[in-house]
């Protein structure tokens, strides 16, 4: 170890109490707000900052600082997550395990912890040529790829969950504006929601409260920031009625992280279909074989379905269906503007210019892809039996070509008539119509249903499976 200015520079692994005039460099991966308290002493106001230190893959410690309201809000102003810096003089004690402080602070590998003092002891910004080598530290996860929890667990879970403390690795969709609301005490506060997804889950939101964070999070691009979130806490939210994740001062954030998982949901996220109409889009070319539907339902039974668990949170298996319902075309409109529309093939979003992707997080708009442009139709539906009528159902893309019996471009080179004599084909027959459905939830407030097959219906086959209701 070499010494520096009456200091020894020493590794986190090496520190233990008694150690004096000490000198420990390494980079901030989180930190918490700035506080004042009142001393227990002589009850003046004293200001305090956590922080957490990492200088190797393995090694990564709590730091306390300690000073007047000022001091510390200078402190925690000047030094952020990701700064190196150096630590002169810190009083080195066994960290206590086991209380009620586990649930605030991060858990870190070291037995011991750091405490600072203004006058006393020192930090500053580690400007050297080796400062660039703890840079790779803010892309290690401090918990294992093993105890990662789905966002499709965290959605099934209910309230089994409520008040623990789990792990999660997820792709950034949305970043919302930071917002200032005040609390009863009228300190300020700000609030930046954050909607996160992964292979299993379209979309959970998670609420930041902490300024620090908020400041970080304003840099997450959608669909590009891979985040592993250690102990992000469950809590139980009044206004969704769900137990939602939230991040809490023992959480500790690792943007970009450098594991294989967390390389496979990048790939992932850049086309993922996230949106109600992509996501049944997706699940419909996804399906292997439509004959294997055969569950019959009335029209009456697949309304009550869709409709039944609007205020349940469900994972994504939960939240669609497939059936075989027996009615009549009652509307097909082959003549309205928008029959053809143009999409990205790279998200499947519209292209309201046809040259460009009108979604800014498509890995087009991001730089990522090249805009290659595609015709799909959009065609909308009604589908009519004895119990009442499904509106609105969309016929798309290739299972459209398969009900019509033609491509795009043959489409749109028919006339008037013959798009006519088209929709004369189906209007009132007695039709198999097989349906996808996406139930509507807390966050998709209608149903979604998707028609993926539909042909001439067997008046016996009928008359055997019709249901009563």
């Amino acid at each position: 170890m070499a010494s520096h200015m009456g200091v020894r520079r020493v590794v986190l692994a090496d520190v233990c109490p008694g150690l004096d005039d000490t000198l420990i460099v390494g980079i901030i991966i989180a930190s918490q707000s700035a506080k004042t308290i009142n001393s227990k002493k002589d009850n003046s106001p004293r200001g305090v900052w956590n922080f957490t230190l990492r200088d190797s893959p393995e090694d990564y410690i709590n730091v306390t600082v300690w000073g007047s309201p000022a001091f510390i809000e200078n402190c925690s102003e000047e030094f952020h997550i990701g700064d190196v810096v150096s630590v002169t003089k810190a009083r080195i004690t066994f960290r206590v395990t086991g209380g009620a402080d586990d649930n605030f602070r991060p858990d870190v590998s070291s037995q011991f912890q750091l405490t600072l003092s203004e006058g006393t002891s020192e930090i500053k910004h580690h400007n050297f040529p080796d400062s660039p080598n703890f840079l790779y530290l803010m892309h290690i996860p401090t918990k294992q790829s093993l105890d990662i929890v789905p966002l499709r667990d965290i959605s099934a879970s209910n309230d089994a969950m409520l008040g623990s403390f789990i792990n999660i690795l997820v792709a950034v969709q949305t970043v919302q504006r930071a917002r200032q609301l005040k609390g009863r005490n009228g300190q300020q506060y700000e609030l930046r929601e954050v909607v996160v997804f992964d292979q299993t889950s379209s979309g959970v939101s998670i609420q930041l409260w902490d300024k620090e964070i908020n400041y970080q999070a304003s840099q997450w691009k959608p669909r590009e920031t891979i985040l592993f979130m250690a102990d992000i806490k469950m809590k139980w939210d009044m206004s969704r009625e769900a137990c939602v994740p939230e991040v809490t001062s023992r959480t500790v954030i690792t943007v970009g992280p450098q594991t294989p998982e967390a390389e496979c949901l990048s790939v992932y996220a850049r086309a993922a279909p996230l949106h109600a109409t992509a996501i049944i889009d997706h699940l419909a070319s996804n399906l292997v074989d439509v004959g294997s539907i055969r569950n019959v339902m009335s029209v009456r039974s697949i309304l009550s379905r869709a409709w039944a668990d609007l205020n349940i949170t469900m994972s994504n298996e939960e939240q669609q269906f497939t059936a075989l319902v027996y009615s009549k075309i009652t509307h097909l409109d082959l003549h309205h503007e928008n029959v053809l529309l143009i999409k990205c093939t790279s998200c499947n979003s519209l292209s309201s210019s046809g040259n460009s992707c009108s979604n800014p997080e498509c890995p087009v708009e991001q730089g990522i892809d090249i805009f290659i442009p595609k015709r799909t139709f959009n065609i909308r539906i009604s589908l009519s039996d004895h119990t009442g009528t499904l509106k609105n159902c969309r016929l798309t893309a290739e299972a459209a070509e398969a009900v019509l019996g033609c491509s795009v471009a043959q489409f749109d080179a028919m006339s008037h008539n013959q798009k006519s004599v088209l929709s004369c084909n189906f209007i009132l027959e007695r039709c198999a119509a097989r349906v996808l459905v996406l139930k509507a939830s807390k966050d998709r407030r209608q149903p979604v249903v998707s028609m993926v097959s539909c042909t001439i219906a067997d008046n016996g086959e009928v008359a055997s499976r019709l249901p009563l209701v």
